[in-house]
């Protein structure tokens, strides 16, 4: 029981059947329910601000851990050179709720994403405790499955989808009992899966630098530590992703960062790190249980930093980047 619920936390953090009537839009945010023991899904939306603050938001529902189809919401708030606020919430599933209606609304408790306006725009919108958020993101939201979106195997499915691969965002933020209101660059994307963090990578890397005109997107999955790195990136100008060629991470030395380059098939890309936000690493704050666990489940650790992906040609795009060390140090 207690392994089943440190999954449930694990999945929920690690991570990212359609409803038309008469008059309605269609939705894209209605969880799919599977009755896998160890099935988990999130929406996750980000908004990268010009005040200097990155807001994060998930929702989703999971059945890993003590009862079915759970209700999670996670808020996020960097502000910049301030304390990191990130807040979390498991509830039953009579806590949550989905209305398919004009606005399509999945509810979590306090925590809210809405198709709104006539689907011309994508709105997380959370509450926990004192802290509070509301992330709009002006773009229609459109599923897109990227290339290797779809893993299947014997223990089970990981699926990924983009909702909104860049957009103009508007948002409300509620920090230590002030309310702040900044405009910048979002993005959106839904994951669902029935296999354990330990069974779908050892390592992920994403970055994503959204602005008005040039965003870049990047994903990258190791599937165990003796493989290579396969993913995609996806520019702005490029109406489909495209395959990642080689991807590699380096820790040179003394350096403070790792160093990550790739190689797509229009140039060669260097990511810089520039700072990190946050360190967030589960198991290591719960005990020694929880590290006799981590044999069996793993030790997932994320990064999350600023940095800057750089071209052999010179241009550079500021964005935010991850790395997810499911058996971290």
């Amino acid at each position: 029981m207690v392994i089943r619920i440190i999954c449930l936390i694990i999945s929920f953090f690690l991570y990212s059947v359609f409803s038309v009537a008469q008059g309605d839009v269609k939705s894209i945010i209605e969880p799919n329910i599977d009755d896998d023991e160890y099935f988990s899904q999130t929406f996750t939306l980000f908004a990268d601000l010009t005040d200097g603050a990155y807001i994060y938001g998930q929702i989703g529902v999971s059945n890993i851990g003590p009862g079915n189809n759970r209700g999670v919401c996670r808020v996020l708030i960097a502000p910049k050179n301030k304390k990191i606020i990130d807040q979390s919430i498991i509830v039953n599933s009579e806590e949550w709720s989905y209305e398919g209606q004009r606005n399509p609304k999945f509810s979590v408790r306090d925590c809210e994403l809405i198709q709104d306006d006539n689907n011309q725009k994508l709105i997380f919108s959370g509450k926990i405790d004192q802290q509070q958020i509301r992330i709009a993101l002006h773009a229609e939201p459109k599923k897109k499955i990227p290339p290797m979106g779809r893993l299947h195997t014997r223990s089970g499915y990981y699926f990924s989808d983009i909702l909104v691969p860049w957009a103009e965002s508007t948002v409300e933020y509620v920090y230590s009992g002030e309310k702040k209101t900044s405009k910048g660059f979002g993005y959106a994307d839904h994951s669902r899966s029935t296999m354990l963090p330990t069974k779908i990578a050892h390592q992920w890397v994403r970055f994503r630098g959204i602005n008005d005109n040039n965003s870049h997107l990047i994903l990258a999955r190791q599937p165990t530590k003796k493989d290579v790195f396969t993913g995609w990136d996806w520019r702005q100008k490029n109406s489909q992703p495209r395959i990642i060629r080689h991807l590699s991470i380096q820790q040179k030395g003394n350096a403070q960062f790792p160093e990550i380059n790739f190689v797509s098939s229009d140039n060669d890309y260097q990511i810089q790190i520039q700072e990190l936000l946050l360190r967030y690493a589960p198991l290591e704050e719960k005990g020694f249980l929880m590290k006799v666990i981590s044999y069996a489940i793993g030790n997932p650790v994320t990064y999350t930093y600023r940095a800057n992906l750089v071209s052999s040609s010179g241009e550079k795009i500021p964005g935010m980047l991850e790395v997810a060390e499911i058996n971290g140090n």
